[in-house]
């Protein structure tokens, strides 16, 4: 092959997605109901918010790629940070996630909500609000 000539591959490499919420500083309970869907309860004012988030494969694709798909699109980590503190999950929390700032020179702790799956494109994210 010459040289900077590129060969295609027709073997997948997994690629991770995040999808990332920044929600208000209220009391919370997270349950992790299944390995591809979590659930987030915020007491708000009003009343209970809900927040269901489920990883999906593409439905598109055949039954043996379909399923292989669906074991590689779990949810591989749900992290919750409040004011640069890990509440949930594991690892080291990013200092600049679960803060607000409404305006210039204030800084308010927030409630940072990340989803990560690895898996093949495409995978799809599905979050579902419950408002009181």
């Amino acid at each position: 092959m010459p040289a900077g000539t590129l060969k295609r591959s027709n073997v997948k490499t997994l690629q991770r997605f995040k999808l990332h919420w920044l929600l208000p500083d209220w009391a919370w309970e997270l349950n992790e109901n299944s390995e591809s869907r979590i659930e987030l309860s915020l007491s708000s004012p009003l009343g209970m918010v809900v927040l269901r988030m489920e990883v999906q494969s593409d439905s598109r694709l055949s039954t043996l790629d379909s399923r292989i798909s669906s074991l590689e699109s779990q949810i591989s980590q749900v992290r919750l940070v409040r004011a640069g503190k890990l509440l949930h999950g594991s690892g080291e929390a990013d200092p600049i996630l679960g803060w607000v700032s409404p305006t210039y020179a204030l800084k308010l702790p927030a409630l940072s909500l990340t989803v990560s799956t690895e898996g093949n494109a495409p995978v799809t994210f599905l979050s579902e609000w419950t408002l009181p």
